[in-house]
């Protein structure tokens, strides 16, 4: 979001209902080692999630394995501290993921650590609601700072 001079490739465009002569939903786009999936009646950002990597095997059998995202574990930042990275990217960039009232929302947080000393924070906020489906905006960063994926399902 911060990059403009980073090159984008446009991937594909869905349509997940596949009603005949209905317009498609959403289009995807790559930017270096990450998906944007973009609202196309909003043009409003709903997802940034890396790409998976790819692999294949060799003619001699031995495996080769795509570049992957490189991501900063460097030890900086608190879950609290990294909760308010969160709420700050979702002020700072109104435009591309349209108006946010986190006010309005139940925020349940948490953190993964893989046991290297690498932890990732992830803030889920939250809708009122029952049920599995519930509305939800997902944002997750590494310690370092460094936005791993955002998904915002609060439109559905």
């Amino acid at each position: 979001l911060d990059r403009p001079d980073a090159v984008v490739e446009y991937e594909c465009v869905r349509n997940p209902e596949n009603k005949a002569g209905e317009q498609p939903q959403t289009e995807s786009y790559l930017v270096d080692f990450d998906r944007f999936t973009i609202d196309t009646k909003t043009n409003q950002i709903i997802e940034m999630a890396p790409t998976g990597g790819r692999w294949g095997e060799n003619k001699d059998g031995t495996r080769w394995f795509s570049p992957q995202k490189e991501y900063d574990y460097t030890p900086r930042y608190s879950q609290t501290e990294a909760e308010q990275l969160a709420r700050s990217f979702i002020a700072d960039h109104e435009k591309a993921l349209g108006k946010i009232d986190l006010s309005k929302l139940t925020l349940e947080s948490g953190k993964k650590d893989d046991g290297t000393g690498k932890v990732n924070y992830f803030f889920i906020w939250k809708t009122d609601g029952q049920g599995e489906n519930i509305p939800q905006l997902n944002i997750s960063y590494t310690q370092g700072g460094q936005l791993i994926s955002f998904l915002n399902e609060l439109g559905k």
